[in-house]
């Protein structure tokens, strides 16, 4: 009887031990991981015509339409920062992703980055930062003197 019932407290320790390890692993994970901010469920709409918000991180896949802002070289990279406009959500500065888009836009930063743009893009999210894929941008006319 003890043949039987050895090899089965043995497998069943293994078992034991497999889930406590599983468990650990994911403890650890969650802990590595940075806090998520919920944004409410914004969609392109209420970022750009809703309510003003807080400046916050958006979530992966949201898309952002005809929002009004600068873009900025920083170095090797550009970053797209949002204007205070009354309407718009405050949205953190973020480092725009490479595309053709950012490759129009930055030729004419390089002469002048105080001018605006209307943005349309989606964010991604990377190590707690927001990034922006641009789609679509159109520089604003400046005022007339």
């Amino acid at each position: 009887m003890d043949r039987i019932l050895s090899p089965l407290k043995a497998r069943s320790a293994r078992v034991v031990c497999s889930c406590v390890i599983v468990a650990i692993v994911a403890i650890i994970t969650r802990a590595e991981d940075p806090p998520r901010q919920d944004t409410g469920g914004s969609t392109a709409t209420d970022l750009s015509l809703g309510k003003p918000q807080v400046a916050k991180r958006l979530r992966e896949g949201s898309q952002i339409k005809n929002m009004i802002g600068r873009f900025r070289n920083t170095g090797d990279r550009y970053t797209f920062k949002p204007s205070e406009v009354e309407g718009q959500a405050k949205v953190k500065e973020c480092v725009v992703l490479e595309n053709l888009a950012l490759e129009r836009i930055a030729r004419l930063v390089s002469a002048s980055d105080k001018r605006e743009w209307s943005v349309t893009g989606a964010i991604t999210e990377f190590r707690g930062g927001n990034y922006l894929l641009v789609e679509r941008a159109v520089l604003k006319a400046s005022p007339v003197r």
